[in-house]
């Protein structure tokens, strides 16, 4: 919104000196208009400050031009369904002569009014995208502005330009006033025409300066907010691409408690090695104060995501070297969306090492998500490695997803909460599918492929855009909610686009210019939608379809004659997904830390017992009223999401203290995890059943659930080791029998 480049005429060719365009002391504002073709009256028309259009010859005229007239994009206010028109070659050469201009001064050739009328209509196609820029501000009170009149100021220079001219810049070559009907309510826009550079492809050659002007107290509150999300907030250039921001820590304790929790866990380490412990429980400090407390100083993203990510490995190893239930350490985290103000306290939460783990994890998917949107996909490799960043940032996500929740101290903060996260993981995924069809594309791939790939991201943003315009949502994505919604249309557009060449191929004209219709009105809706800078791949193919369309029509009129169709009665377009959440494998990297000499703690039956002997009865009652209360929870959660049912039965599983119970809690664990049929989960759950049947090996619907993962992930001789031994304790487990006699047929075969 404001300043906008456009550039235009071929190499070599500018307008004349007495072209409007160029005529400081002239009014210019002669188009849009319509009216009645041959007319010589001198009334003034206050839409357009213009006499009625005259499509006839001048007498001394060189050449004979064109009266046909180019429809606009642009609405016309009073009426439905009615748009502008531009100025035909003829009217705009009467119109200069009117204005003063000699031609005989000036080397013109025929063809050089067809560029000039190009240029003029360009520009104004400009100048009303940038008008809808500001009204979508708007747009919940009116999403159809109309143009209702307009005229031209070249004399009268605005303040804003004045000031410019006294700070050295140069001077408007024209001014247009333009009055914008919202719904009901005028609006005045101001437009100053500056000086831009040549370029062949576009038709446009000035720097237009858009804006609302200051005559009321709305436009000068649109005016503000706009100045204070460029000086904020503002990218330099918009790619649609979306990231989201870390959670910041707070300044808690971190050595000395886990060195505490390391001596209780390993009675058998000297006061030497816990010194040397000491040491490297200090380094993991110092990495957690630069690059999770103050993790904003950091310019090198790559280098964040690295500590993090090594940061991140050390922990998950110390994790499995403590007891996570004698852990007396707690960390805080900062809500990630939350800024703080006077008016609002920053949110905050607090939990163990655990959660600190999640908290980790969520960073670098932050971080990472923050480095693919800053370096963009300017090549093939570049767009390869975004598109499988993005699937596994989803799986990270996915990762915190399902077990935050479980180690928070407080209430989770907005930013870890199932809802929040999952909206971040389609986030994501839309993202990814989005490069693969900027990689399609790019690649020149057949146009129907195409048109599936853009219908489905066209629907993964429609998704996505209902939950984030939720209002628990709206403060957390204020930016985008709003191009996320923008790309629903877009994309559906783009689809539409690309299904016109099919239909051309086919030879169904009709069709395609219904389609192409269609696409106008998704990509004009997208664009509507966005008040920020539209996104560029999106606003290259609203430019191609208004020139197709254009051409369409014309050669269906003249050639083709083919009936055009309803929309309605068009197939409807089928989409292609081709992203999927890659599951998290646990670590980033291979390398042993200094931590893995210590052997894994795991909590003796004896100990178990101890702690269940010294709670009181009160205590002990309040336990078992917990455990059945969970039980039922878990049981009765068949339908609901798998992480509701883990949590009920981790909770359950934590406060068992006997052998057998436990064991029974794992295996009601590992049936939640079966809900969701993701291969993710089935390594979580034979490590689960493994616990299990440790603590008891004769418990039989927990070797026959291995068994059922085992076969799953492909290790058949594992798996028929334990239906064997399942049928031997229990011989009228008919499944076993099955079960063996089709995984022995498979493996002889």
């Amino acid at each position: 919104m404001g300043n906008v480049t456009s550039s235009s005429m071929e190499a070599g060719v500018s307008p004349p000196s007495g072209c409007p365009m160029h005529e400081a002391g002239k009014q210019t504002s002669g188009c849009p208009m319509q009216g009645d073709n041959g007319s010589n009256s001198d009334q003034i028309n206050p839409d357009n400050m213009m006499p009625p259009p005259n499509q006839r010859p001048a007498p001394d005229q060189p050449f004979p031009l064109p009266i046909d007239r180019q429809k606009s994009t642009i609405p016309k206010a009073g009426t439905e369904g009615e748009v502008w028109e531009y100025p035909s070659q003829q009217m705009f050469w009467n119109a200069m002569l009117r204005k003063g201009w000699r031609w005989r001064d000036e080397d013109i050739h025929s063809e050089d009014m067809s560029h000039i009328i190009r240029i003029h209509n360009a520009n104004n196609e400009s100048a009303w995208r940038e008008v809808l820029k500001w009204e979508a501000l708007h747009a919940h009170e009116c999403c159809t502005p109309k143009l209702k009149k307009f005229g031209g100021k070249a004399k009268e220079y605005s303040p804003r330009a004045r000031i410019r001219h006294w700070m050295g810049y140069e001077l408007p070559f024209d001014r247009h006033d333009w009055i914008v009907d919202r719904c009901g309510k005028d609006v005045r826009y101001v437009i100053d025409y500056y000086d831009g550079v040549l370029d062949a492809s576009s038709y446009e050659f000035a720097l237009l300066d858009v804006r609302p002007a200051m005559d009321s107290l709305d436009n000068v509150w649109d005016r503000m907010k706009v100045a204070w999300w460029r000086w904020f907030y503002a990218p330099k250039e918009n790619t649609g691409v979306e990231s989201f921001p870390l959670k910041k820590a707070g300044t808690d304790e971190f050595s000395n408690p886990l060195l505490e929790c390391l001596r209780a866990a390993h009675e058998e380490l000297t006061p030497e090695i816990l010194q040397g412990y000491l040491v490297e429980l200090e380094k993991l400090e110092e990495i957690r104060n630069k690059y999770v407390k103050r993790f904003d100083k950091v310019a090198d993203k790559r280098e964040l995501v690295d500590r993090l990510s090594g940061y991140y490995d050390a922990l998950v190893t110390l994790n499995k070297k403590i007891d996570p239930t004698a852990s007396k350490i707690s960390l805080k985290f900062d809500d990630a969306f939350d800024e703080g103000s006077y008016f609002r306290r920053t949110r905050a939460t607090s939990g163990g090492l655990h959660f600190e783990i999640f908290c980790i994890l969520f960073n670098i998917a932050a971080a990472q998500s923050q480095m693919l949107s800053s370096e963009g996909f300017p090549g093939d490799e570049e767009l390869r490695v975004g598109t499988r960043t993005y699937q596994q940032l989803a799986g990270y996500l996915c990762t915190v997803q399902d077990n935050v929740a479980l180690f928070c101290y407080d209430e989770p903060t907005p930013d870890i909460r199932i809802d929040t996260l999952n909206a971040l993981s389609s986030l994501m995924l839309a993202q990814a599918q989005e490069l693969v069809l900027m990689k399609a594309i790019k690649d020149g791939k057949k146009s129907g492929p195409i048109a599936k790939l853009a219908v489905e991201c066209g629907r993964m943003n429609k998704t996505l855009s209902e939950v984030l315009s939720r209002d628990d949502f709206k403060w957390m994505f204020p930016r985008a909610s709003v191009i996320v919604a923008a790309k629903a249309h877009g994309y559906m557009g783009v689809a539409e686009y690309f299904q016109t060449l099919v239909c051309h191929d086919l030879k169904k004209y009709g069709e395609g210019i219904c389609r192409l219709t269609k696409a106008k009105e998704f990509l004009n809706a997208a664009a509507i939608l966005c008040p920020l800078e539209f996104p560029r791949n999106l606003k290259s193919f609203q430019e191609s379809v208004e020139t197709l369309l254009v051409s369409a029509v014309k050669e269906n009129d003249v050639i083709y004659c083919d009936v055009v169709p309803k929309y309605e009665k068009c197939e409807e377009l089928s989409g292609f997904r081709v992203v999927k959440l890659l599951p998290f494998s646990g670590n980033f990297s291979s390398e042993e830390t200094s931590f893995c000499r210590l052997p894994d703690f795991e909590p003796s039956e004896e100990k178990l017992l101890e702690q269940q002997a010294s709670l009181t009865e009160e205590e002990l009652s309040t336990r078992r009223s917990t455990a059945l209360d969970l039980k039922t929870d878990g049981l009765l959660e068949k339908e609901v999401r798998l992480i509701r049912r883990r949590y009920s039965f981790k909770r359950l599983r934590n406060l068992h203290t006997g052998r057998f119970k436990r064991c029974l809690a794992r295996q009601n664990i590992v049936l939640a995890r079966s809900t969701f049929f993701h291969c993710e989960h089935f390594v979580a759950s034979l490590q689960d059943l493994n616990r299990a049947l440790h603590l008891n090996e004769n418990y039989v619907k927990a070797r026959l659930k291995r068994a059922q993962v085992f076969e799953k992930l492909g290790n058949i001789s594992d798996a028929l080791q334990d239906y064997k031994s399942v049928l031997m304790a229990d011989p009228e487990q008919k499944e076993c029998l099955d079960a063996i006699e089709k995984l022995e047929f498979s493996t002889v075969n």
